[in-house]
């Protein structure tokens, strides 16, 4: 039996798009319509990839028989939540699935892996997501200069980390945070550590973003909220906000976003022991008097 699911969350702006935009996708024998351009707005997925690569004529889903028309041979129920990825750029959780159609975690999963749809960790911008050879020379600079930039603020939360050890001893709740700010000008500002830390320390840290100085105010505009979801996913207790302000300078208006992450964690006694050397005597020693 074949349904049809119209492609009408893909957003206004696909309504200006020409019709040789709008394609269909036979799934198993279940339909369903977009565009190309909603599929290639992820290149380093499957669809995207193919899509963005190929025209129609050469596209190796092509059916010979229906213009605009590509067949899938997997499962057309289950291709529902690759299409609400593509459109919402989210991935559901497994609970969020059971809830629309009868599915395991382990059929997620592997629709998940076929199509190569990004999840979290790890990073879905890293220019590893793909073989090499199904990414532009564009998508891989790209995807290099996210890999950095967030490479660079886990760094910066590690350094920043290693100067308060017996803060992390001693206190039950401590909490460090830093912030930046990268302006549509090529400029960084803003850059305060708290706690302070020592003033070479903090030279040292500011100057490991002066290369993002061209870029981080784009990054940012385009995969700021990825960026916050892979850092508080991969960093334990990692906190982040990052907002757009504009202000008045010397120069007229001025756009940026600015920047704050931190780190908190409470110090359990209990997960220490189990997670170190002293795990295996920690039952038959007791503690210093």
């Amino acid at each position: 039996m074949q349904t049809n699911e119209t492609a009408n969350g893909d957003g206004e702006n696909n309504n200006n798009l020409l019709a040789s935009d709008k394609i269909t996708l036979n799934v198993g024998g279940i339909k369903y319509e977009t565009f190309k351009s909603t599929l290639t707005s992820y290149p380093t997925t499957l669809l995207g990839s193919i899509f963005y690569h190929y025209s129609d004529e050469q596209n190796p889903l092509a059916d010979p028989n229906h213009e605009n028309e590509f067949f899938l041979d997997r499962d057309g129920h289950l291709f529902h939540y690759i299409m609400q990825f593509y459109r919402t750029g989210k991935v559901p959780t497994i609970e969020q699935a059971i809830g629309l159609i009868p599915i395991t975690a382990q059929e997620l999963d592997d629709e998940l892996e076929y199509f190569k749809i990004p999840t979290y960790p790890p990073s879905s911008f890293s220019a590893t997501t793909l073989s090499p050879s199904l990414l532009s020379l564009r998508h891989k600079m790209i995807a290099t200069e996210i890999d950095s930039f967030t490479s660079t603020l886990s760094n910066t939360l590690l350094t920043i980390s290693s100067q308060f050890k017996k803060e992390f001893f001693f206190k039950r709740q401590f909490q460090i945070r830093f912030e930046i700010s990268f302006h549509n000008n090529e400029r960084i500002s803003d850059f305060n550590i708290n706690p302070s830390v020592n003033s070479t320390i903090k030279t040292q840290l500011q100057k490991s973003f002066d290369c993002f100085a061209p870029l981080g105010y784009a990054i940012l505009d385009r995969f700021g909220e990825e960026i916050g979801r892979y850092m508080t996913t991969t960093v334990q207790g990692c906190t982040w906000e990052c907002n757009k302000v504009e202000e008045f300078g010397w120069g007229g208006l001025q756009q940026m976003y600015k920047v704050k992450i931190g780190v908190e964690n409470s110090f359990e006694h209990e997960d220490v022991l189990n997670n170190c050397c002293l795990n295996s005597t920690s039952d038959s020693i007791g503690s210093c008097d």
